[in-house]
């Protein structure tokens, strides 16, 4: 079965080099892009969002990928509009210091990683 993994992702994610990298086999395609319950309008209201923790086309396809990004949708159909919308910009709000995790040379991919990664950060700026 192939997947449908340009929704409403505007071009400019679409095509940043860690979307495309993603999505090329159409094979193993998980976070929000791979998510079962996506619409177009979703697609939209969620890169706004990124946008407005000020990151760019990458960070946002990035983010995208996470396992974080996946569980962000999951029972948005039972939502209305503005519940959505408050959903999104709650789990959002940490996503500009998730991609500096995932980035990481460190990051293996695996919440373990992350949670080090984390800690490591906050023990840098929280002294």
């Amino acid at each position: 079965m192939k997947i449908s993994h340009f929704g409403g992702y505007s071009e400019a994610v679409r095509d940043a080099s860690l979307y495309k990298d993603y999505t090329k086999n159409n094979m193993g395609i998980y976070g929000a892009i791979g998510h079962s319950e996506r619409t177009d309008s979703h697609d939209r209201i969620l890169e706004l969002a990124l946008r407005k923790q000020g990151l760019g086309d990458n960070d946002i396809a990035c983010w995208l990928t996470s396992t974080t990004a996946r569980h962000c949708l999951n029972g948005m159909k039972r939502m209305s509009g503005s519940e959505f919308a408050n959903h999104i910009k709650s789990y959002v709000k940490d996503a500009f210091i998730e991609i500096t995790i995932y980035s990481h040379p460190d990051h293996d991919g695996f919440l373990s990683s992350s949670n080090l990664i984390r800690a490591k950060l906050q023990n840098f700026f929280c002294k």
